[in-house]
């Protein structure tokens, strides 16, 4: 007969560490076990079960095949003179004005996300460089300073994500993926 103590734990998707991402999917591989109140008693380990969270597709529509078509407002800024990119970004939702109530849930779900990945790609003489994880923006702007003369690059891409716990450009974390700006 269960006990009539049983408490339930519920874990907030806030309080859980960033997802691993891979192409198409964002997913945490959980499990769990169960301890006695006076903490003397404990089950063995619940099968991992993998838990998949939306991806940024089904979140703003970016699709990476249609990157001019899907990526979320933003801005590039190249500043020649002090050698600085910046890129700045609106999450779609909240340019909306006069919202519905189902447009007031988008938008503070998606206010909600403060944090992101951010990737550059490098054109040096022709040759585009892999993505590189240059850091995590706590806002929607990232400004980067880059090396200039002999060597340096000639062009910059940038690529702004969810926070993955692996730090590699994964399409389904992806919000945007700028065009190539001459430095």
């Amino acid at each position: 007969m269960p006990d009539k103590n049983i408490k339930k734990v519920v874990i907030k998707k806030t309080d859980l560490p960033n997802p691993i991402g891979d192409t198409t999917t964002l997913e945490y591989n959980i499990r769990y076990r169960i301890i006695s109140e006076d903490q003397n008693r404990f089950s063995h380990w619940s099968p991992i079960t993998t838990l998949t969270i939306s991806n940024t597709n089904e979140e703003t529509g970016f699709d990476p095949n249609n990157t001019a078509g899907t990526n979320i407002p933003h801005n590039v800024i190249i500043n020649k003179n002090d050698y600085v990119a910046s890129i700045s970004w609106t999450m779609p939702s909240l340019l909306i004005t006069n919202p519905t109530e189902e447009e007031k849930i988008l938008q503070a779900s998606q206010a909600a996300i403060t944090e992101f990945d951010i990737y550059v790609q490098w054109d040096t003489d022709n040759v585009l460089s892999n993505w590189i994880w240059v850091g995590k923006s706590t806002g929607s702007s990232y400004s980067l300073s880059y090396t200039h003369g002999v060597g340096g690059p000639d062009k910059i891409k940038f690529r702004v994500q969810k926070v993955t716990l692996v730090k590699a450009p994964f399409n389904a974390a992806t919000y945007l993926i700028s065009d190539l700006y001459n430095l």
